[in-house]
């Protein structure tokens, strides 16, 4: 019996260039998309309360086994549902190597003190909405962006997850044999090297890119609520869950800034020098902070009347642009009726 080639093994709506299978070679890689596409939510998550204290090496073992009972189920779910669906990933799929949910049920029956093999953590609320948006997308007829999900996770446990590891080690002082933090240990992998041809495989996949990065966009937003649940748990001042709506809207409002940004681009510079190769968000006025206090440019907008030059769709929802627009149109009638 011969082996089906990657066409056949594609679902019959994806075969012959259906919408999301891009027909042409893209200028840019899918993996320079992805992470040019989640700079502002990847920032945004390094921003929640409990990501910094961990940075910082405030980490309780309470919070941190949280952290892996939650993330036990997100990983047991993604892990069944990419070898579900492993035709439809071309070699990214590499479980021998990325899979972390036996480590993470480890880890946190060690830090619960749970040592019994019948033991397993419960799943928060925020933790099962991640679970279904995976399981939703598994048995949808998009289920290549599970892709997403997976570059999401195992990049950032190959990245900023080493260093997350020494600052849980060290805070948690941790045994050297492993026990607690064995989510964050990959035996026999070179990160660098791995992320590098991890990258050139997904950078193959016959996907358009959108789509993906949207979906991207959603995976982080997802892990960002599951943060900030922590911060909830240990009693963070002014700490609260951004609903499940928060999340599932990251993809629209990345396209949304996208489009945007397009728009600033095209336009003049803005008045006080900032451009968007250099930050727009450092404009005093422009740039917004969150409630986490990243600046952000979702409701920057240009101040009267400098807003006349930079954004002009947007000048006459200023008060002051029809007062002088009265102001002249008065001046012209007295100039009229005075001859």
């Amino acid at each position: 019996m011969s082996t089906p080639s990657r066409k056949e093994l594609l679902p019959s709506n994806m075969k012959g260039g259906a919408c999301h299978v891009a027909n042409k070679k893209r200028d840019v890689a899918l993996s320079k998309s992805i992470k040019e596409g989640t700079k502002m939510v990847h920032k945004e998550a390094e921003n929640v309360f409990f990501i910094r204290s961990f940075l910082k090496g405030n980490i309780n073992i309470n919070a941190y086994a949280k952290m892996t009972g939650n993330l036990y189920h997100v990983y047991t779910m993604l892990e069944s549902v990419l070898d579900e669906n492993e035709h439809l990933l071309f070699g990214t799929h590499q479980p021998e190597a990325l899979n972390r949910s036996d480590r993470l049920l480890d880890d946190w029956r060690y830090l619960s003190g749970r040592v019994s093999s019948t033991a397993y953590p419960e799943a928060s609320p925020a933790t099962v909405d991640y679970v279904e948006r995976l399981e939703k997308i598994a048995n949808s007829s998009e289920a290549h962006l599970l892709i997403a999900h997976a570059y999401t996770r195992y990049m950032g446990d190959l990245s900023g997850g080493q260093i997350l590891a020494r600052c849980a080690r060290k805070a948690l002082n941790l045994p050297e044999t492993g026990e607690g933090g064995s989510f964050y240990e990959f035996p026999g992998i070179c990160p660098k090297n791995f992320k590098n041809v991890y990258r050139s495989k997904l950078d193959e996949l016959p996907y358009e890119h959108e789509m993906l990065v949207s979906e991207a966009n959603v995976a982080f937003a997802l892990n960002i609520r599951i943060f900030e649940e922590i911060d909830v748990y240990n009693g963070v001042e002014g700490a609260i869950v951004r609903p499940l709506e928060f999340a599932l809207s990251a993809a629209k409002k990345w396209k949304e800034d996208k489009e945007a940004g397009k728009r600033k681009n095209s336009g003049p510079a803005c008045p006080f020098g900032f451009t968007s190769k250099t930050n727009m968000t450092r404009c005093p006025v422009m740039g917004s902070k969150n409630m986490n206090g990243v600046r952000t440019m979702s409701e920057a907008r240009c101040p009267w009347p400098f807003i006349l030059l930079h954004d002009p769709e947007r000048r006459f929802q200023d008060w002051q642009s029809w007062l002088v627009l009265a102001g002249a149109y008065g001046f012209a009638v007295s100039l009229i009726t005075s001859k």
